[in-house]
């Protein structure tokens, strides 16, 4: 596998159980001289069509020619999808993250076969960005927790419901609560309805974050703590001084960062 040519691009696709992300960049031949272009978001959809996705990402990618598309997934019909659009729309090969076959990081747990590989993909990419120990708390359909520790290796984590699972259980199963918007309330009271359900919802949540890295730093010591996710915003106004920094593309940069390291000294 060679690494980036010079004037390349390749995608980065980040496939969640709710959320497709995908990352363009134009590279060259080292993990960190890369550049983040656009991302795009989708929704995870286990009957799309690779014609489907080609129409929707035509626009945003219409100029350019791709070395590969490296996918990092949780829904295996879905990878099959994205590596049929790479290699028979866009020409390009497609390159599947795999946990146990990323370089540099040990895999501490029970059981390495049950890692999800967007959680490695964050450590991998959260040691090399910040340094360790690190918790790296993600927040999308599920809000995870993922320990790294001062040499990277990875020592699993928390997986909890994420907030707008939560919103979206509560309006689903009950008669007369709506839905809301994922933002925290201006008080903890609410005095209407929205605002009870903000309050519980999103301050909830918050308070689950504070207090389980609260647990994690007396079990195995204080560490530096890192947000992404499309809904790390949703605590950051309450946890802005918890965290060493919010970084959005962090996932995304680590998949194309991964596929960088992972073709050193084959082509």
């Amino acid at each position: 596998m060679a690494g980036f040519r010079p004037g390349s691009h390749r995608l980065a696709v980040d496939i969640g159980n709710t959320e497709t992300a995908i990352g363009v960049y134009a590279g060259s031949s080292t993990a960190t001289d890369q550049v983040h272009l656009k991302t795009i978001r989708l929704p995870s959809d286990d009957h799309v069509t690779p014609d489907f996705l080609y129409s929707i990402l035509l626009p945003h990618i219409e100029d350019l020619s791709f070395d590969a598309v490296v996918v990092s997934s949780v829904v295996p019909q879905l990878t099959a999808v994205w590596t049929e659009l790479a290699e028979c729309r866009m020409e390009s090969r497609t390159i599947v993250l795999e946990p146990a076959r990323i370089p540099g990081i040990e895999i501490r747990i029970a059981r390495p076969e049950e890692a999800g590989v967007d959680r490695i993909v964050n450590s991998w990419m959260g040691f090399r960005r910040y340094g360790g120990p690190l918790v790296i708390v993600d927040m999308g359909t599920a809000t995870t927790f993922d320990v790294v520790d001062h040499d990277g290796a990875y020592l699993g984590g928390v997986i909890a419901p994420g907030v707008r699972l939560l919103a979206e259980s509560l309006a689903r199963r009950t008669a007369k609560l709506p839905r809301i918007e994922i933002e925290p309330p201006a008080t903890v009271v609410g005095r209407t309805t929205k605002e009870a359900l903000q309050s519980g919802i999103v301050l909830g949540h918050t308070a689950m974050v504070e207090g389980l890295l609260n647990r994690i730093d007396k079990e195995l010591g204080t560490r530096r703590v890192v947000a992404t996710g499309g809904l790390m915003n949703s605590v950051r106004p309450d946890l802005e001084s918890r965290f060493h920094a919010f970084d959005a593309s962090l996932t995304l940069d680590g998949i194309i960062a991964i596929s960088a390291e992972m073709g050193k000294g084959q082509g």
